[in-house]
């Protein structure tokens, strides 16, 4: 299932007052192809179910749980052009049972700069759980890409918004 039609059968499920709000913020094409989708569930008589896009799409489970499941070659792959401090950071919100794996993966010089950036205090609660939220969103993005595709864009931009 591609992007657009997962992203309209989230929509789907969702009041038709928040999907309409979702829908006028979107460009033209991509509004015009979510509608398409939209209007093929209604037809199908695909019920809006807030919860059958997540179920189906496997999104019913917590990010930490969807983390926690991973393997250590996937958790790698998804880190691997990210700086150590995120990595060390992310570690620190484990335990996990791939992080040996994934140190493994890393070599003995990456291995020693994650270790060396481990944070001398555990992350704000709300800094780590949007950490793993987004590791394991990228996860999720990953699952049917090519194994060789690069992340768009690293997590380290996105977490340097949230450090003073």
């Amino acid at each position: 299932m591609n992007g657009t039609k997962q992203a309209a059968l989230l929509l789907h499920g969702l009041d038709p007052r928040d999907a309409q709000w979702v829908l006028a913020r979107l460009p033209e094409a991509e509004r015009a192809a979510l509608q398409s989708h939209l209007d093929e569930l209604n037809e199908l008589g695909i019920p809006a179910d807030p919860t059958l896009g997540a179920t189906l799409l496997g999104r019913d489970r917590s990010a930490r749980q969807r983390l926690t499941a991973a393997s250590a070659e996937r958790v790698y792959l998804a880190l691997e052009h990210e700086p150590a401090w995120l990595i060390a950071g992310l570690l620190a919100a484990g335990p996990w049972p791939w992080q040996a794996g994934l140190l493994a993966r890393a070599g003995d010089a990456r291995r020693q700069m994650v270790s060396a950036a481990a944070p001398a205090r555990a992350l704000p609660p709300a800094l780590q759980n949007t950490l793993i939220e987004r590791v394991a969103a990228r996860l999720d993005a990953t699952v049917a890409a090519a194994p060789a595709a690069a992340p768009a864009r690293g997590l380290a931009s996105w977490v340097r918004r949230w450090i003073p």
